[in-house]
C-alpha cells in the first residue's frame, strides 16, 4: 500500500497553534482513515482541556497480543509541526494501512494530549491498563518530533 504523493505534506500544513483546533483536526483525520465516532474513543486526561483519542484494531485472528503506537497532538508556542504534529498525522494513516492488512497483532494509536504538560496523557493512559493485560503488550512505538534527526530507537 502507497500512500499519495503530497498528503503528508497536506496533513502537516494542517497544524494548529491551539491544542483544541489540534485536536479537532487530528479527529477529522482519524474519521477519514475510518476510526469514526463508532470506533475511536476518547479518555479524559486530568490537567488537559482535550482528552486522548484511541483508535484500536484487533488481531485479524485468534488473541493476538497488542501493539501501542502513539504521539502527542499538543503544542506549546508556535505551530508545533515537528513536536509534534509529525507525528500524530502518522496515527491516521497508520490506522487506515494496518485496517486494510491481516493482522498478528492487534493495535492502539493513541494521539496523546496534555504531553507538553507533563506527559499527562501518557500517563492517564498507562494507569487504565490493568496488570493482568500489561503482558499482552507486544511492542510499544512512540513517535515524536520526526523529521529533524536520524531515527532512534
Amino acid at each position: 500500500m502507497t500512500l499519495k504523493e503530497g498528503v503528508l505534506e497536506e496533513r502537516l500544513r494542517l497544524a494548529s497553534p491551539k491544542n483544541p483546533e489540534r485536536y479537532r483536526r487530528l479527529k477529522e483525520l482519524f474519521a477519514k482513515s475510518g476510526c469514526d465516532s463508532g470506533t475511536l474513543r476518547e479518555q479524559k486526561v486530568g490537567g488537559s482541556n482535550e482528552p486522548n483519542m484511541i483508535c484500536g484494531l484487533p488481531a485479524s485472528e485468534g488473541q493476538g497480543r497488542k501493539i501501542l503506537v502513539g504521539a502527542h497532538f499538543d503544542s506549546v508556542g508556535g505551530d508545533g509541526i515537528i513536536d509534534n504534529w509529525s507525528g500524530a498525522v502518522l496515527l491516521p494513516t497508520l490506522y487506515e494501512f494496518a485496517g486494510r492488512a491481516q493482522r498478528r497483532h492487534g493495535f492502539e494509536f493513541i494521539a496523546f494530549a496534555g504531553e507538553e504538560k507533563g506527559l499527562l496523557g501518557s500517563r492517564a493512559y498507562l494507569r487504565t491498563i490493568p496488570k493482568t493485560e500489561r503482558s499482552q503488550i507486544a511492542a510499544v512505538i512512540i513517535m515524536d518530533s520526526l523529521g529533524l534527526t536520524p531515527t532512534k530507537c
